[in-house]
């Protein structure tokens, strides 16, 4: 029974004061408020369905976008490459309020960073070890998320020595583009991307997404370009 159906019958009977009329009443009444509450629920849906479709899409990127553009090379220095398996390694993430940055500072490392904290609306940083010896760093691994914009950038830092299954496969045809007299290789589609390139002793992979299609060639350098802004700092 639609709701143009059950306002004919309340309009029918509306002028016999009757039980059986107050019955009809209560009943049409009842009907007419559960339909509301199904058009209300249907309206939530079609609201909130692009919100879940985006986590998924997120939940998908990072499984998929830390991916190398290139073979691994010879290490500068002849360092012997140390190959690692997923199965090798395990994760944790580093304590609450630490980030890649503080982790530089306290470790004296330095390796680049994406210096967002400000703007950033979630920040999730994550250290890579070997799962039979904990103290063996592997990789450490940054994620922005901005739900305003939709953007979704990680960065994941190794040394260019340390070979890791999911990380160090080919992609064909990358393109390049260069920042700061470093060459980037990259792969840009409609909502999401990957770059990657080696400076001073390591590895950095961005991944990128966004349902919004905001990012561009140009984004991507930007972010690469804050990235050799924090070396003063690591200095």
């Amino acid at each position: 029974m639609t709701e143009k159906d059950i306002q004919k019958i309340s309009e029918q009977y509306k002028d016999e004061k009757t039980p059986l009329y107050k019955k009809i009443h209560e009943r049409v009444e009842d009907m007419i408020v559960q339909q509301a509450r199904k058009r209300k629920r249907i309206k939530t849906f079609y609201k909130t369905f692009p919100v879940a479709l985006a986590m998924v899409l997120v939940i998908s990127l990072a499984i998929v976008l830390p991916i190398v553009l290139q073979p691994n090379e010879t290490t500068p220095g002849g360092a012997p490459s140390i190959w690692y398996s997923d199965s090798d390694i395990t994760s944790q993430p580093l304590p609450t309020g630490d980030t890649l940055k503080k982790y530089v500072a306290e470790n004296n490392e330095s390796f680049l960073y994406i210096d967002m904290y400000e703007v950033a609306e979630d920040i999730d940083t994550q250290r890579y070890y070997k799962k039979d010896d904990e103290s063996i760093t592997v990789y450490l691994q940054e994620t922005f998320t901005h739900t305003e914009t939709g953007y979704f950038i990680r960065l994941t830092v190794k040394k260019n020595n340390i070979i890791v299954e999911s990380l160090d496969n080919e992609i064909n045809e990358p393109q390049t583009l260069s920042v700061n007299n470093v060459t980037v290789y990259y792969g840009i589609t409609r909502q999401d991307a990957i770059a990657q390139f080696e400076y001073d002793g390591y590895k950095y992979y961005l991944g990128f997404a966004d349902i919004d299609e905001y990012f561009t060639v140009e984004f991507i350098a930007e972010i690469i370009s804050n990235m050799f802004g924090t070396q003063q700092a690591v200095a």
